[in-house]
């Protein structure tokens, strides 16, 4: 994607290619996915404290969807009840 003719991208890093378009952007990284489900809601928990609207998650084994899912739908609820 280096030398893409149209959207060339220079910086493998996402989180800041997303920053340079949008305000806040957040990681939570595949030590944290490994780590599991709270884990994860853990890290998008500091990120909403730090007033980061929008985060990457790094995903790099076939296990990890099922608890990357869960604790995006339990912020998600936490976030429609008001709780978050």
């Amino acid at each position: 994607m280096r030398k893409h003719p149209l959207t060339p991208m220079t910086d493998a890093k996402l989180v800041r290619a997303l920053q340079a378009q949008m305000q806040r952007v957040g990681l939570v990284d595949h030590c944290t996915v490994a780590a599991g489900e709270a884990a994860i809601r853990a890290r998008i928990a500091e990120l909403q404290a730090d007033g980061v609207g929008m985060a990457i998650v790094d995903d790099v084994s076939h296990e990890a969807p099922l608890p990357i899912l869960l604790a995006c739908i339990f912020v998600e609820s936490e976030v429609r009840h008001g709780t978050a």
